[in-house]
């Protein structure tokens, strides 16, 4: 389970990416945030060796 504990940080991290994009975008649209959160996904998914 330690490979547990690297993956949730980095999952974390990711999240806190994607909090900080959808506050910085200067016209923040609901379909650019949901682009962000499928990209993290996808993105989290392969950390996780999916």
């Amino acid at each position: 389970m330690v490979n547990y504990s690297k993956h949730f940080v980095l999952f974390s991290i990711l999240i806190l990416i994607l909090v900080h994009l959808s506050i910085v975008e200067s016209v923040p649209t609901e379909n650019g945030f949901w682009t962000n959160v499928y990209f993290v996904i996808t993105a989290s998914d392969s950390f996780f060796g999916g």
